[in-house]
């Protein structure tokens, strides 16, 4: 009994877990299929520099959100639908083999993930500690 004991607490891990942030889930509209989606993508563009693209067939997206091929080539269609210039994609061979390769436009994605209110463009200046207990005077955008 201990031993499957040692198999229920490796598949409780970090490893074996499917992590979604929130404010994807709510930009989803609640899809966690479409929200899991984004979030690998976003994660694999994380492995490149700024701007360059990555590869990853919808097969390995699927098995590494345990969903189907057709779950995720439909989830990137939405997503690409809903999120206009924040996702490209093209097909080129990678190893031999046509695979979609993908470019993830960064800020534009925190602009809609995170839209400024008309409070924020109000707001000229914020005051802010400076890490000393005294009050400074600090531009928002700065921050």
């Amino acid at each position: 009994m201990a031993r499957l004991f040692d198999v229920v607490r490796e598949l409780s891990g970090q490893a074996a877990a499917i992590s979604i942030p929130r404010p994807y889930i709510k930009f989803c509209e609640g899809n966690h299929t479409h929200a899991a989606v984004l979030s690998q993508l976003v994660f694999w563009s994380s492995t490149k520099a700024d701007g360059e693209w990555f590869y990853k067939s919808n097969d390995e997206l699927g098995t590494e959100l345990c969903l189907t091929t057709d779950q995720v080539r439909y989830a990137v269609r939405q997503l690409k639908k809903r999120l206009g210039d924040v996702i490209q994609s093209r097909v080129k061979k990678a190893n031999g083999v046509p695979t979609t390769h993908y470019q993830i436009n960064g800020d534009r994605l925190v602009e809609l993930l995170f839209p400024a209110t008309e409070q924020d463009s109000q707001m000229d200046s914020v005051i802010l500690p400076d890490g000393n207990g005294n009050i400074t005077d600090s531009k928002w955008e700065d921050y």
